[in-house]
C-alpha cells in the first residue's frame, strides 16, 4: 500500500491511498484489508473519531445482500477510496472548517470584510460555532498558505465602504463579498498595469541616462544605442565596439565614434560578452600607438 505525504507547519501526516483489488477474494479476506486500512488511519488519528468513520462506511457496504457484489473489486476500490476521502475530511488541523467555510473565507480574504460580520454569517452555516480568534487566525493562515494571494492596504478603505453601503441596502453578505471580490481583482489588475508601465517609464529613462553617459564622452559600461544591437563602452578615454555575429559570437573593435558604419580595428573574436570585457580592461590599461 502505497503513501503520500502531506507537510503542515509543524507536521508531517502520511496520507494513505485506496488500495486496489485486482483479483477476487474471500469475504474474510476482503474484511482484512479494510480492517487494516482502518486499523493504520486508527493509529495515526489515535482517536474514537477514525474508528466511527470507518464503521459507518463499512456499515453501509455490507448491507449489501449479494456476496457478488462484496467481492466486487470495483466495490472494494468504492468503499476503500470512501473511507480514505472520510478519513481525509475528518483529520484536520482546522476542525472547525468544512468545505463550505473554507471556501467563503478564501474567496473573502483579500477583500477586507469585518472579521466580526464574517464570523457572525458563518455560524449561521452548519458546523461548530466560531469565535473572531477562529475566523482571524484561519484567514491569516490562509494568506500564508496562498503567496500570490495579498490584501492591499490601499484597497482597505474602499472595500470597507462598498461593503457598507451594500449592507444597508440589505444585500446578503456572500453576495457582498462576491461584489468586493469583483471590484479588487478590478484594482489589483488596474494596479498592476500602472506598475509595469511606471517600470517601463524607468527603463527607458535608465537607458536614455545610459546613452547621455556614453555620448558625453565619458567612461561608461556597455551601452546598447536605441534601435541597435551594437554595444559601446568607454574605458579610459577609448571608446570600444562590440557587435554580435550570427553565429551568436561577439566581435570586439576598436572604434573612435560611435557611427555604425565605422570599420574600426578589430582586437578579437569571442564567445561570451563577459570574456571581450576582460580584454577591453587589458588593452585600456595599454599604451596605445597612434592611429
Amino acid at each position: 500500500m502505497g503513501a503520500e505525504t502531506h507537510h503542515f507547519s509543524k507536521f508531517t501526516i502520511p496520507r494513505l491511498r485506496a488500495p486496489t483489488c485486482k483479483t477476487k477474494g474471500t469475504p474474510f479476506a476482503i474484511g482484512q484489508a479494510l480492517v487494516a486500512l482502518a486499523w493504520q488511519w486508527t493509529v495515526i488519528m489515535r482517536g474514537e473519531k477514525a474508528i466511527w468513520v470507518v464503521k459507518e462506511v463499512l456499515l453501509d457496504y455490507v448491507k449489501n445482500p449479494s456476496l457478488k457484489t462484496l467481492r466486487s473489486p470495483s466495490a472494494i476500490d468504492a468503499v476503500a477510496r470512501e473511507i480514505v476521502k472520510r478519513l481525509d475530511r475528518h483529520y484536520s488541523m482546522w476542525g472547525k472548517w468544512d468545505e463550505e467555510r473554507s471556501e467563503l473565507l478564501r474567496i473573502a480574504m483579500r477583500c477586507w470584510i469585518p472579521v466580526e460580520d464574517l464570523t457572525n454569517f458563518m455560524n449561521g452555516m452548519p458546523g461548530p460555532k466560531l469565535t473572531t480568534t477562529d475566523v482571524t487566525q484561519r484567514l491569516d493562515a490562509m494568506l500564508i498558505e496562498c503567496p500570490y494571494e495579498h490584501r492591499y492596504e490601499e484597497f482597505k478603505e474602499s472595500c470597507l465602504a462598498i461593503y457598507e453601503q451594500e449592507k444597508a441596502l440589505g444585500t446578503e453578505l456572500t453576495a457582498i463579498v462576491w461584489h468586493v471580490r469583483d471590484y479588487v481583482d478590478a484594482e489589483e489588475s488596474r494596479l498592476f498595469s500602472a506598475r509595469r508601465e511606471q517600470w517601463k517609464r524607468h527603463v527607458e529613462e535608465e537607458r536614455v541616462a545610459r546613452e547621455q553617459t556614453l555620448l558625453s564622452g565619458v567612461d561608461c559600461s556597455w551601452t546598447q544605442l536605441r534601435g541597435s544591437r551594437v554595444l559601446f563602452c568607454r574605458k579610459s578615454g577609448r571608446l570600444f565596439r562590440l557587435t554580435p555575429t550570427e553565429d551568436k559570437r561577439w566581435r570586439l573593435f576598436r572604434v573612435e565614434t560611435t557611427g555604425l558604419d565605422e570599420k574600426g580595428t578589430l582586437l578579437g573574436e569571442y564567445q561570451r560578452r563577459g570574456h571581450a570585457t576582460k580584454v577591453v580592461a587589458q588593452v585600456a590599461s595599454m599604451p596605445e600607438r597612434r592611429r
